[in-house]
């Protein structure tokens, strides 16, 4: 064992009894959590923080994933990759080639096109009236006045 380490999990065992003996019975759950965590996080070496970034990035995919195929708006055409990430409306945006795209988008899927996780463009003027004009629905604040 690393001598880094077998410091940590001594303090750890040193906390931990005192947490036992000033409240027996009743340690305090997230108190102990917490003070896990710390020690994990001052335990772990340099050469460890890719493997966590790593970890942590497939952790956020997962989850953002989820929230993808779990969404109300998984009906709407749109690009494979609007479910998960508006990165790339970020870069046409940054470039100014936004409008060029969203018009091609409408072009290829439609009227209604999901272009980001809750990202979606809307070229009929209908609904477009109908949605702007109900009271219920939340709207920016630009769009409230109208």
């Amino acid at each position: 064992m690393y001598p880094r380490t077998s410091r940590v999990l001594t303090l750890f065992d040193d906390i931990y009894h005192h947490a036992l003996a000033c409240a027996p019975g009743k340690a305090s759950i997230p108190t102990l959590n917490s003070i896990v965590g710390l020690l994990v996080f001052l335990s772990v070496g340099r050469s460890n923080w890719l493997l966590i970034l790593l970890c942590a990035a497939v952790v956020q995919w997962m989850l953002s994933s989820r929230k993808a195929w779990n969404s109300t708006l998984t009906q709407l055409p749109g690009p494979w990759y609007a479910p998960f990430t508006n990165l790339h409306l970020q870069y046409l945006f940054s470039r100014g080639a936004v409008p060029d795209y969203v018009q091609a988008a409408h072009a290829r899927y439609g009227p209604v096109v999901r272009l980001g996780p809750r990202q979606v463009w809307i070229s009929d003027k209908a609904a477009l009236k109908q949605i702007l004009s109900t009271v219920d629905l939340p709207k920016v604040a630009m769009y409230a006045e109208i």
